[in-house]
């Protein structure tokens, strides 16, 4: 329960500065404990009937650290007042369709990937953030409520990940139009969204990354000869190697689930030639490696996460400008992206992100002025005050602080743009040409039947947007 807790421990640095107000707040979080995607080798005798809910879902474990992160959020924002005790569509949670045409202050906004893990994620922090009480438990039997997680339509891809085509410019560029003319003050377009941007195909990115494993591999695979003979012969991977280690981390998972039983006698194995370090430790250390490589360039933070820092960045903008009236803005989301953004602010610690790790940024205003600050509850926590970044290790000491060079303190929001111009992506487009597949442009060899299929999809939004 401590390593669950330690994930919690938020420190409001300016606290103390009677001056300041906080106007708004942005997190976005890693979904909790799940099982793996799939078998994580060959001969793994805990098989997917092992996991009551299936493969990649959430688990009990991973439900009870997002509720306890919701619980946080509840103590932080709620008990203080920032947000409202209770849960209201008129003054809390946005509509369900695309665009917030409404008169009415919506004060948080939830958006989830659209992956089963993060949806359920996203419940179970509601849960901890708004129990229900009073005129609001429909059940004597219990406080837990329904809310509202907004997504992707089930069943399709993320927002991001549609298949690059002409018509989902045209649909955005449609949909910048309609926010103009209605004069629609929301956060930033959902089409280019920021809960899973990592899912977006990126060619230049893919060939950074295979670059990169390849020069890892002859490292590697050299450094570890002795371990990947042995589990060539009991894994089933013939010829194991480092880019087999992605599915090997996965018996991590089973460990803290108690599936010792069956284990075969290399997961426990420690190794003489290897400073008697455990199998599962040399794995974790490979995995890292492999993990970082997605990252670690100033190009790939830019491809994977230039996107988030945008949307970030417009979104404390909006509210600096009087543009916005929201008050929070959630995010459920994976590790690939929370690791994307601290890479795009050039802030990574170089280690993997825990489960339910939640990355906030704090927007206060103070004489008239707009500053951020930005907080990390990592089981290693960060905590950014004015684009300042502090970690933390455990529960019972103070954050480190790492400064941000490249805006100074305190940095106020108008000078967010300017200090990571070179590291935000601004649309779709833009990543498209700095990923080498630039988008066509609609018309210039689309067939007939294309361009009606997509003048008939800006249609039927029009429809969706002028009948709310």
């Amino acid at each position: 329960m401590a390593s669950i807790c330690s994930l919690f421990v938020f420190i409001a640095v300016f606290s103390s500065i009677e001056s300041r107000r906080l106007e708004f707040v942005q997190a976005l979080w890693r979904h909790g404990d799940r099982a793996p995607l799939h078998l994580p080798y060959p001969n793994d005798l805990y098989t997917e009937k092992s996991w009551s809910r299936g493969w990649g879902q959430l688990t009990s474990i991973g439900m009870q650290q997002l509720h306890e992160l919701g619980d946080f959020f509840r103590h932080q924002y709620v008990d203080t007042g920032f947000i409202p005790a209770n849960f209201s569509v008129k003054e809390v949670f946005t509509t369900s369709k695309f665009l917030n045409s409404q008169t009415s202050t919506f004060q948080v906004y939830l958006r989830s990937s659209d992956s089963d893990r993060a949806l359920v994620s996203a419940q179970a922090f509601l849960y901890g953030l708004y129990p229900a009480a009073g005129g609001y438990q429909w059940s004597a039997d219990t406080d837990w409520q329904p809310l509202p997680v907004h997504a992707s339509t089930p069943g399709q891809p993320d927002l991001v990940s549609f298949p690059i085509q002409c018509t989902v410019v045209l649909m955005i560029s449609y949909l910048q139009c309609v926010r103009k003319i209605r004069n629609i003050h929301y956060i930033q377009t959902v089409f280019f969204e920021v809960c899973k941007p990592t899912a977006i195909k990126c060619a230049r990115h893919e060939t950074l990354v295979s670059q990169g494993d390849q020069e890892a591999k002859a490292i590697y695979d050299v450094k570890y000869a002795d371990f990947f003979s042995e589990l060539s012969l009991t894994t089933g991977f013939k010829n194991c190697s480092y880019l087999d280690i992605n599915g090997l981390f996965d018996v991590q998972r089973e460990l803290i689930h108690n599936m010792t039983a069956k284990q075969p006698a290399w997961v426990s194995q420690h190794w003489n030639q290897y400073d008697n370090r455990s199998s599962m430790d040399i794995i974790t250390e490979m995995r890292t490696v492999r993990m970082m490589n997605l990252f670690n360039s100033e190009e790939k933070g830019k491809l994977q996460g230039g996107s988030v820092l945008n949307n970030w960045i417009q979104n404390a903008v909006a509210v600096s400008e009087s543009r916005n009236d929201q008050r929070m803005l959630l995010y459920s989301s994976h590790d690939g992206v929370l690791l994307a953004l601290l890479n795009a602010f050039r802030a990574s610690n170089d280690m993997m992100v825990p489960y339910a790790a939640a990355l906030i940024m704090h927007v206060y205003s103070d004489n008239g002025k707009y500053y951020s600050e930005v907080n990390t509850n990592l089981n290693v926590s960060i905590s950014v005050s004015t684009f300042q970044l502090y970690y933390r290790n455990d529960t019972t000491t103070d954050p480190y602080r790492i400064p941000l060079s490249r805006c100074p303190d305190p940095c106020e929001v108008s000078q967010l743009a300017s200090a990571f111009e070179n590291m935000t992506v601004s649309d779709l487009s833009e990543m498209m040409t700095l990923c080498g597949t630039p988008l066509k442009e609609c018309g210039s060899s689309s067939s007939p039947s294309f361009n009606v299929l997509a003048y008939f999809s800006v249609y039927l939004l029009s429809i969706l947007f002028f009948s709310q």
